[in-house]
């Protein structure tokens, strides 16, 4: 919802506002750095699994005798517990807050992806699979948690550097395969997955519940006055359920172009994390050391442009910039459908670093942007649960396209979802930049 939109309805029941402290904006910024740090590491381990899987699955096929068509399908199984992990997820942030939510998620995900290192059969790989896809659910609290604890100046950067951390995934996973993979140590990938079980135990003495959504619990729950309330909140809505406030007039258009747009542009991602290592190696027949590297290549590219995208939502419209960077990212992607050889693969992977997931850099932040506070869990796990939907269908869709020798169509069909995605985005609203979250919705 915009402020324009806001400001059209009655006056909520707010406080003074966060101006009112003094020393607010340092106090926030040095709470900002702290959480920014923590989701980067978070998001990156979020991200690890789901590229360790990708790097790693040509031998899991060759070891467990399943074809692609097979394995592509269990990797589908992952995505469907990410789509159900985020719907939960999401009420559970407005419910008992962004904190205990993201230890939640850190737990499931330091069980569930450290536990591949052990599988010994194709049931078990299916299985573990399927629950890894918890991994994923993480970034919607380390999201949340970053917005709501930075200042309105900082807010694109340090988003940006969350969102586009999850590109630091393939970046560790390609340097460390790139060292075990070639000798057939693909387990050793996965006992890094157990990181995220330490970070639970940091958790609990580094993060906080920030003030905007503990102000929110508060009023959900009838405890806080809107005399008492330092962020802006309706108080009314706040009392409502969740799930009616998401698809309220003044938010349910919003809502559906977030999870349309989402759900389209997430088909690229899924290709080249879940499935391009199989796909450059059938098609391209491109040795898996240089795979390694590409996935490298793209990792580095992709932080490199997500930095930059998120450093010129400071100055245009992140819906503007989210639109043109999906655009651009469907045509990089296209591209890969040409038959390459080692350097043309290499300048194609850096070229979809860039674009195709330098989007991230500035995705959740307009997600955080078009829901209040109130309801910023629900509404973010919501959105992401349709984003990623898309990795069910699209690594059964790609495997079919690839088990039938359609590498070329593989790759265009891809991109060509994405570029659809991005012209879902321009109807959109449009954000003032510079905003408040308590000015964009309330």
């Amino acid at each position: 919802m915009t402020a324009q939109a806001a400001s059209s309805e009655p006056a909520p029941k707010v406080g003074p506002g966060p101006s009112a402290g003094g020393g607010a904006d340092a106090v926030t910024m040095s709470r900002a750095v702290t959480v920014t740090v923590f989701g980067v590491i978070a998001t990156t381990m979020a991200a690890f699994d789901s590229v360790s899987r990708n790097l790693a699955l040509p031998f899991i096929i060759k070891e467990f005798h399943i074809s692609v068509g097979t394995a592509s399908n269990l990797v589908a199984l992952g995505f469907v517990v990410t789509f159900l992990g985020n719907q939960v997820i999401g009420p559970l942030m407005d419910r008992i807050g962004r904190k205990r939510a993201y230890q939640l998620t850190l737990l499931a995900a330091g069980v569930t992806s450290g536990v591949t290192a052990f599988i010994t059969s194709t049931w078990q790989f299916g299985v573990i699979a399927a629950l890894s896809g918890t991994c994923l659910v993480v970034m919607a609290p380390a999201g949340v948690v970053v917005a709501e604890e930075s200042p309105v100046r900082a807010r694109p950067i340090l988003m940006a550097l969350v969102q586009g951390s999850f590109s630091a995934g393939s970046l560790i996973v390609g340097v460390v395969g790139d060292a075990v993979l070639p000798g057939g140590h693909w387990r050793m990938l996965f006992l890094i997955g157990f990181c995220p079980l330490v970070m639970l135990i940091v958790s609990q003495f580094l993060l906080r519940e920030p003030r905007r959504s503990a102000e929110a619990l508060r009023v959900r729950k009838g405890g806080a006055a809107a005399e008492n309330l330092t962020f802006a909140v309706d108080v009314e809505k706040a009392r409502h359920a969740a799930w009616k406030q998401l698809f309220a007039p003044d938010i349910r258009r919003q809502t559906i172009i977030l999870c349309v747009g989402g759900f389209l542009i997430n088909f690229a991602p899924v290709f080249i994390l879940a499935l391009s290592a199989t796909y450059f190696t059938l098609y391209d027949h491109i040795a898996i050391g240089t795979i390694s590297l590409g996935l490298t290549v793209e990792g580095a590219c992709a932080i490199v442009g997500a930095v930059v995208v998120g450093l010129l939502s400071r100055w245009f419209r992140a819906r503007n910039l989210l639109s043109v960077i999906s655009l651009l990212g469907g045509v990089a992607l296209a591209l890969l459908g040409l038959r390459a050889g080692t350097a043309q693969f290499l300048v194609l992977m850096a070229v979809y670093g860039l674009v195709g997931q330098g989007v991230l850099g500035v995705w959740g932040r307009y997600i955080a942007e078009s829901f209040p506070t109130r309801l910023r869990g629900t509404g973010t796990g919501f959105v992401l649960s349709f984003y990623f939907l898309s990795s069910v269908p699209a690594p059964i869709l790609f495997g079919a396209l690839m088990g039938g020798g359609h590498y070329a169509v593989t790759a265009i069909a891809a991109g060509a979802f994405a570029f659809v995605g991005g012209i879902v985005f321009f109807f959109g609203d449009a954000h003032a930049v510079g905003a408040e979250l308590e000015e964009l919705a309330v």
